[in-house]
């Protein structure tokens, strides 16, 4: 409860810092400063109202890779509603299996934003409690459909704590933010919540550069972004190089087994996509052949659960 609400905080940041960047869409070379990424989020939540879009209303965001996702999340946000994303990647019938699923009163996609993009934007935002809904996470369905999670505006401040409590394993502020991981991961938004919390600019990273190591390490290198999260098999594939280019990595979502790099301060984390929160961290001081689970997070009470249930 110490936690301000979301959007008080980032009416705080943008009336301190109006012209602070804020984020980088890498592949079209635009950044958005925190008044152009307020105005921009504003149009959005202007446009959902003249929707008729009202607390609990799921909307689908399914937009190319970028900056524009990340706005048209936190303008769902500000109208008072909830988001699922479904990057325009996917394939069609997942898309559409997710939209049926959870209800989708309507979609922001190419043709919406350029609508969107014309509207004057409305400023402020609509006050939700706890339990409105705020997201969904849907997983893989590499076992069958794809299975939604519902988080709610409550879980944004677990967000928060979890990802501030991972940055306190960092030396230095993170000031570049890498953005990795597909945004339609909760891993990507507790990165956006946090960027909302403590201001840092954060660099939206297209699959083109993603997919190519050496266009990755020269990103980083052109950009000066420090930090970010990087899974374990490409840290693996990258080996010694990611020293001189980057001081905090963040790593999970498969076994850390047998990573080190000297020089670089690698943090694994444990969590899931039903738990709006990181559970554990370790820093890996060496290599290990099973990677230890780490710290606990302040305050989640957790179990070890053997074959038997016990």
């Amino acid at each position: 409860n110490k936690i301000p609400y979301i959007f008080e905080a980032w009416q705080k940041q943008v009336a301190n810092r109006p012209n602070e960047v804020f984020l980088v869409d890498v592949a079209n070379n635009i950044k958005f400063t925190l008044k152009q990424s307020d105005e921009i989020s504003g149009k959005v939540y202007a446009y959902l109202k003249d929707k008729k879009i009202d607390k609990d209303d799921f909307v689908l965001i399914n937009l190319p890779r970028g900056a524009s996702t990340i706005l048209a999340m936190i303008g769902v946000w500000k109208a008072g509603a909830a988001f699922v994303v479904t990057e325009d990647t996917l394939a069609p019938e997942r898309i559409e299996y997710i939209k049926k699923d959870c209800s989708c009163k309507l979609t922001i996609d190419n043709d919406v934003w350029e609508q969107i993009l014309e509207f004057k934007p409305y400023f402020g935002y609509v006050k939700c409690d706890n339990h409105n809904a705020a997201f969904a996470v849907y997983t893989s369905g590499s076992t069958g459909s794809p299975k939604g999670v519902l988080h709610e505006f409550g879980s944004l401040k677990l967000l928060e704590l979890s990802a501030k409590w991972n940055e306190s394993f960092f030396d230095e502020p993170v000031v570049n933010y890498g953005m990795f991981a597909p945004l339609n991961f909760v891993a990507s938004v507790m990165i956006v919540v946090l960027r909302i919390y403590k201001l840092t600019r954060l660099f939206i990273l297209p699959y083109s550069i993603i997919k190519n190591p050496v266009k990755l390490l020269d990103c980083y290198k052109t950009n000066q972004i420090y930090s970010g999260y990087l899974p374990p098999s490409y840290i693996r594939v990258l080996g010694d190089k990611i020293k001189d280019y980057m001081k905090f990595v963040s790593t999970g979502s498969e076994p850390a087994n047998g990573i080190y790099v000297e020089g670089v301060k690698i943090v694994n984390n444990y969590s899931m996509s039903e738990v709006p929160t990181l559970i554990s961290n370790f820093v890996i001081d060496k290599k290990y052949d099973v990677v230890p689970i780490g710290k606990i997070n302040n305050g989640i009470p957790f179990y070890l659960i053997d074959e038997d249930g016990n």
